[in-house]
């Protein structure tokens, strides 16, 4: 590093300058610091506890000048030299934690999806550390976008594993975050489906039902219909070990486009419940889908990598690698391109 004065008074008429280089070299120095993280009225809080600096040795050398004689003072100022970096780096690393610790506390407490839903993003339980991960417990239940966040309330601390598997990332989902997201939209009225397109379009027409129900292709012949399609209630979602189910209470009115009027004809209550067992049909799609990669939305450029789903009572848990979106080389990497089908 460079050093120069320059000094002039009406005093004087001389003006007094000098310049030179210099190297600092610090030896043995270790900076310690103990920070805690807490949940404070649903945001985080992260605090230093301690924080200390020592300095085994510092070497100041001049060059160029009259630095012979700035030496001197240096050398005789050497042990207040090395306080002070010992006082100022500590300082730095509190002011620096005061800076993170505001932007933590800036963190949406709440994020709306669309102009229904919003997430509740707020903390509910003091983040757990374990030898090599840390752990954070968010309400992420499901909301009207247009309703105030009630107060967080302390939950459960949840028992997390990826089935012994070591990997980085692990994110669970209570059922009642599924079953939140079916009340609210269940509430704005979006549960509600008109169906006019079916694989078998021949389905949606009178015709294909005369022999079934005669009287209907008596009085509307050859006339296409629509399903009308509504919840008579939200959906109820559970989860076990080795399933996924869902309860569902809904009706159908069956109208007739006859004339350019929509005719109903009939209306059929549907009370069923669908059981979707994930070692044949769910699972393996899911994991076939996010094998390729899902990109994470806070996280600018990473990518979900050999992904697990595993289901538990009341819980599905997601285990994922994290890799970078855009290194080719580790897409070549089998761990990386070969979903895992549970």
């Amino acid at each position: 590093m460079a050093w120069s004065y320059y000094y002039d008074s009406w005093l004087f008429p001389i003006e007094i300058s000098d310049r030179g280089t210099a190297s600092i070299l610090v030896q043995g120095m270790e900076v310690g610091i103990t920070m805690q993280i807490k949940n404070y009225n649903g945001s985080l809080s992260l605090s230093v506890l301690q924080c200390g600096c020592n300095v085994k040795d510092l070497v100041i050398s001049l060059d160029g000048g009259a630095s012979w004689f700035y030496q001197g003072l240096i050398n005789a100022f050497e042990d207040h030299i090395r306080a002070a970096v010992e006082k100022a780096i500590p300082e730095n690393i509190i002011d620096g934690t005061s800076k993170l610790d505001s932007l933590l506390q800036s963190l949406p407490r709440s994020v709306n999806l669309d102009n229904i839903s919003a997430l509740n993003m707020t903390f509910v339980n003091d983040p757990q550390y374990g030898n090599s991960s840390i752990e954070f417990d968010i309400n992420g239940l499901f909301s009207s976008a247009t309703a105030k966040l009630s107060n967080s309330q302390k939950h459960p601390q949840l028992s997390l594993s990826c089935g012994g598997a070591s990997k980085m990332l692990l994110l669970s989902l209570d059922e009642a975050v599924f079953n939140s997201a079916l009340e609210v939209y269940f509430k704005a009225g979006s549960m509600h489906w008109v169906v006019d397109k079916i694989p078998d379009q021949s389905l949606l027409n009178t015709a294909s039902w005369k022999f079934i129900i005669p009287r209907l292709y008596w009085s509307y012949p050859n006339d296409d219909m629509l399903l009308n399609i509504s919840m008579a209630s939200p959906p109820v979602m559970r989860i076990t070990s080795e399933k996924i189910g869902a309860t569902i209470y809904a009706d159908m009115i069956i109208d007739v486009l006859h004339d350019k009027e929509t005719i109903p004809v009939a209306c059929i209550s549907v009370v069923g419940v669908i059981r979707v067992f994930l070692n044949t049909v769910c699972m393996p799609y899911l994991n076939s889908r996010l094998g390729h990669g899902v990109i994470l939305p806070v996280v600018h450029g990473f990518t979900l990598k050999d992904i697990y789903v595993l289901t538990s009572p009341e819980k599905l848990t997601l285990c994922s690698d994290v890799a970078f979106a855009n290194a080719s080389s580790l897409a070549t990497l089998p761990i990386l391109r070969s979903p895992r089908v549970l």
